[in-house]
């Protein structure tokens, strides 16, 4: 059961390392691997998010729906629905459909609110997309707005990591200095 869940997930992950390096047709065979595993709300629109990066909007048509399909039909936890509907706002922003656009990523604005942004690693891209919808829309004051919250977040995930890679740093140093010191006894 467990290589059932994971298998999935692991071909995901591979999708995903496989497309920032630029392989896209590896990319593309372990996200449908992935989804003929698991075939969940997650997984189409891991496929779904291959071809709105690959700008083949009519492809990532396919798997919003079946993603939308999914979340009605199956348990989908929040993280998994957050992500789908911020796949889902940014694919209607793609097409020109802003009323649809809206409707899903204010959809996961209020799942990360609901799960008090537990996965606010997220949400700044939702934050970015809202921001690009009102740009489209020509509503300044709200692309403003989505605009400053995303570069909070992500000044936010600066701040953090500077402190994890000091603090990753500082370990390290004492750990040399501690092993020379046992050394030169």
């Amino acid at each position: 059961k467990l290589t059932q869940k994971l298998l999935p997930r692991l071909y995901v992950n591979k999708g995903i390392y496989y497309a920032w390096k630029g392989w896209f047709g590896t990319s593309l065979k372990c996200f449908r691997k992935a989804n003929m595993l698991e075939n969940s709300a997650y997984t189409n629109c891991m496929v779904a998010q291959y071809y709105l990066f690959t700008h083949k909007p009519d492809s990532a048509g396919i798997y919003i729906a079946r993603a939308d399909e999914k979340m009605i039909s199956q348990k989908t936890t929040d993280v998994e629905s957050l992500w789908v509907y911020y796949t889902m706002g940014y694919y209607y922003n793609e097409i020109d459909n802003s009323e649809q656009a809206e409707k899903a990523l204010k959809k996961a604005l209020e799942i990360n609110i609901k799960t008090r942004r537990t996965y606010s690693s997220h949400i700044k891209e939702v934050y970015k997309a809202l921001a690009e919808l009102y740009k489209k829309k020509n509503d300044g004051g709200k692309a403003y707005f989505y605009l400053k919250k995303y570069m909070e977040e992500e000044g936010r995930f600066d701040s953090e990591r500077f402190v994890v890679m000091n603090k990753a740093t500082e370990d390290f140093i004492s750990e040399m200095k501690q092993s020379r010191f046992y050394k030169l006894k």
